[in-house]
């Protein structure tokens, strides 16, 4: 008993607690997408970075040898964080797999080609010409239609001076 005589009791009633459970729920509700979001947008750029990586070995080589190569061991002498490939990726790769392919475009082993594939099956590629009309660097990131992360053709119209977002 207090000193007036009466009882109280103390504590939260059932309507406060359902209230305090509602607004848990809801802030769960944003955070959980939010965070899925960030986390693939994350993993997508680790990929976009695994690429550009890539492909500074393979400038490395092409100012050695003066031709690209797809030689994974080669490549892999140059950058040893990458697990380097010369066959497409299908997604059944570990991450941090890149594929290399180099074209004989315009003239032998001047174009070369890497590409990433994210665990959301996005390919990002990034390509670069070094003589001929079409010199320079060019970026491509695409889900693709089938599950293999097949290079785009050079006339592709989706060859871009950066990556979308």
């Amino acid at each position: 008993m207090h000193a007036g005589g009466q009882g109280t009791e103390d504590g939260f009633s059932l309507i406060e607690l359902m209230v305090v459970v509602l607004i848990i729920a809801v802030l769960l509700g944003v955070a959980i997408p939010t965070f899925m979001g960030a986390k693939k947008t994350a993993n997508d750029r680790a990929v976009a970075s695994n690429v550009r990586n890539a492909f500074t070995a393979a400038r490395v080589y092409y100012n050695e040898k003066q031709s690209y190569t797809a030689d994974p061991v080669a490549m892999r002498t140059l950058e040893p964080a990458l697990q380097w490939t010369n066959s497409a990726l299908d997604g059944s790769e570990a991450p941090g797999v890149v594929y290399i392919e180099v074209q004989d475009y315009p003239s032998t082993a001047q174009t070369v080609v890497v590409v990433g594939r994210s665990k959301a099956g996005r390919c990002y590629y990034l390509r670069d010409i070094m003589s001929g009309s079409s010199t320079g660097t060019h970026y491509q990131a695409v889900v693709p239609s089938g599950a293999t992360c097949s290079v785009p053709l050079i006339t592709d119209p989706g060859w871009q001076s950066a990556w979308p977002n």
